[in-house]
Parts: C-alpha cells; structure tokens; sequence
C-alpha cells in the first residue's frame, strides 16, 4: 500500500511535464515499479530523488538589464554638499545626475571633469532665507552697488517697477533648457537665467528692447524680428534646446543681438572660470557667443568669445586697447557648421600677465592666451551673455545652444 501510494503520488505530477517528458516520466516510473517488486530493495531504484530531479523547475536567471542613455538632466539638479549653486524651483530632473569635480591643473589652468551641477539643497537653504534682514554688501568699491547678504549667502538686488528683486549669486549652475515649456520659463529671481537681451531693426534702442523684454517676459507680447525659441528637433541631449535668431542690423544700428543673460555671477580677480556649452552653428555667422562682463561700468567691459567670417575663435578683452588672445599656430580652430560643438571656455582673471584664456572645440585646445583678462584689480564681472551676442553681419544669424555647465571656483 505504502508503495502503492508513492507511485499514485508521483502521477500526479504528470500535469506539471510536456509530452516528451511524459514519455521519460512513465519510463522512470515503471523501472521504479520493478525495482519496487524486487527483494528487499536491494535493487530499488531511487525513483522519487529521479523524478524529484526531473521535474524540479529550471530556475530562470534575472532578466539582463538594458542601460538606455537617459536625456541631459532637467535644470534643477539633487543637491551635493559640495556645490554651491541655485537653481529653478519647479524644475524636475530626468535622472540623478552625476556631480561635478572642478579639477584644476596649476600649471595649465586646465579644468578636466565637467557634469551637471547638484544643487538642490543650496537652493532650499536660500530661498529660506527672510529677505527682511539682508544687508548691503561692500565689495570695496562703491561702483559695484545692490548686493545684499544675510551672513552667509549673497543676493544681488535688481528694483522691478518698484520693487527690489533678489538673485541668488551662484558660482555653479547647469542649463539643458528641457525644464521650460514656454520661453518664460526660463527667467526668474531663482531661474537659471535673469534676462534677454534683443537689440534689432524692430526695437533698436535701450528703451525699445527694454520695454518688448519686460512684454515678452510677462506673456503681453511675442518677439518681433530676433527671437528666442525652444526647439525640439534639433538638441544635443534631453528634449529641447533654445534656438536663436539674431536678424541682421540695418542701417541705423551697429549691431543686431539675441542672448540669454545670467546677473547672478560674481567673478573678480583669481577667480577660475568655465563655461562649457554646446553650440550649433546653422546659419549666418555670429560675431560673438559668450560674453562674461561688468554691467554696473559705463561700455560693459569684459571679456568675450568672437569669431571671424570663417567661423575661427578668438578671445578679446572688451576695454582699453582690447588685447586679443588668438588661435594656436598650425592649429585648425575653425568651428564646423551644422553639427553640435562643444565649447569649452576658460579664464584665470588677473589684471596682469598671469591672467589665462583658454578655449577648447570638441576638447582641442586651440586658444591659450596669456596676459590680462579682467579690467582691473578690484574689477567685477557680474553678468554672463550667452547667444548671438553680437551679429554686425550683414546676414541673418541662427543658432542653437544646449547642455550649459557654468562653473567658479576662488584661487
């Protein structure tokens, strides 16, 4: 009976088999059936451990991970404790996003790591800050007025139709455009940008493009002949970059221009600055890309990338008899159109030969200029251009820019 129970018990697995297995099965069970029948199990097969083995299930292995490239990070990085940047309130980022290490060599003034900034964290400790107690800050030179601190962070105070505006100075930020869904979004007192700058034949004054940024910027007016635009079709990384036109200027005008502005820098001497962007170049050609400044000086000097009719890179300072710092001999410096370029841009500010600017296409070093790169010694670079910065072409200039890392650090 005990036999008899075993061999029913093991039929019962038959559902759990394929038909090829059957046939193994009833195999296995009636020499097991014989064996049983034998004396004294002294020929008994271990038909149970058999089966047992048999029908145990194959053990699926974990099915392989598939690692697909995720976008650029959204402009509002997690934090990390080691950066000290702000960011965009309402930006949500795709995936977490690597830190930075701002790596410098000494003896090149070269930065070798980049990334998007992690800075969530430093933004939350700010925007808690209660802007009743802040206090002016003295940088010990009366031209540079409205920076405000509590103690421990600074703020640059703008006055906004009556009202004082407070922009967390950052010294790391990070813009993949991909945050926004409309172009305002872009701006704002915690926003990675502060401003637009859209000088052109349809509002060629100060007052003009003043008053169609301020339309722009609260949903009264669309732009009028330069134009700012988020693009989805063409992006390096993520799901937008910002598409640029500068039309050309007329008559009546030096230059046409259509940039995206950052008020809440503070760069002075033996600061080490890099700016990393991506550019693509699609039509016309832009006279400049990238101007770091002072905005509170009459003529804004500073320092800035401009490029020739042949689309080559060169760094000039923008005050007194604007030395110029110019591609490497033998080196092809000329930036190709109609594909994304990466530009690197480097400054070690000095007033004295010290001073470094350096620029790197796609990695390649072709600049490295040695001489003064800041006005003075108490000089102060408080806002960065980015764009078509100027076009005194007579062309039409488009652009697109995506994934730009901005980052400081002290000598």
């Amino acid at each position: 009976m005990k036999m008899a129970v075993s061999h029913f018990s093991l039929l019962i697995q038959l559902h759990r088999l394929d038909k090829t297995k059957h046939r193994i099965f009833l195999i296995i069970l009636f020499m097991g059936i014989l064996a049983d029948s034998a004396s004294a199990g002294t020929l008994r097969l271990n038909t149970s451990q058999w089966v047992s083995n048999f029908i145990r299930p194959t053990r699926t292995p974990p099915p392989t991970k598939t690692h697909t490239k995720t976008p650029a990070p959204t402009a509002t990085p997690t934090a990390t404790p080691t950066a000290t940047p702000t960011a965009t309130p309402t930006a949500t980022p795709t995936e977490t996003p690597s830190p930075i290490n701002l790596e410098i060599n000494t003896n090149s003034y070269d930065i070798y790591h980049e990334g998007p900034v992690q800075e969530e964290e430093l933004l939350q400790n700010m925007s808690a800050v209660d802007l009743s107690t802040l206090k002016p800050y003295s940088f010990g030179n009366s031209l540079y007025q409205g920076y405000y601190t509590d103690g421990k962070y600074l703020f640059h105070g703008v006055s906004s139709k009556g009202n004082t505006l407070y922009y967390p100075i950052r010294n790391q930020f990070y813009s993949g455009f991909d945050e926004a869904q409309v172009i305002q979004e872009l701006f704002g007192t915690y926003a990675y940008w502060s401003s637009m700058t859209l000088p052109s034949p349809a509002a060629p004054t100060v007052s003009s493009y003043v008053t169609l940024r301020q339309k722009i910027l609260s949903y009264q007016s669309d732009f009028l002949d330069n134009r700012i635009d988020l693009e989805t079709g063409i992006v390096h990384s993520g799901s937008k970059s910002l598409r640029m036109l500068s039309v050309k200027p007329d008559s009546t005008m030096t230059v046409s221009k259509t940039s995206i502005d950052n008020e809440a820098i503070v760069l002075t001497k033996n600061s080490q600055v890099m700016i990393i962007a991506w550019f693509y170049l699609a039509e016309g050609t832009p006279t400049s890309l990238i101007d770091i400044e002072c905005a509170n000086l009459s003529g804004s000097p500073g320092i800035r990338i401009l490029l020739s009719n042949l689309l080559e890179p060169r760094v000039e300072n923008k005050w007194g008899n604007k030395i110029t710092y110019r591609a490497i001999s033998g080196v092809n410096a000329k930036i190709p159109r109609n594909q994304w370029v990466k530009i690197s841009f480097y400054l070690f500010l000095s007033e004295s030969n010290d001073g470094v600017a350096q620029v790197k296409i796609n990695n390649n070093l072709i600049i490295d200029g040695r001489g003064p790169t800041i006005y003075s010694a108490d000089g102060l670079y408080n806002r960065m251009q980015v764009g078509v910065t100027a076009n005194s072409n007579p062309s039409d200039a488009v652009i697109y820019v995506d994934d730009l890392n901005f980052n400081t650090t002290k000598n």
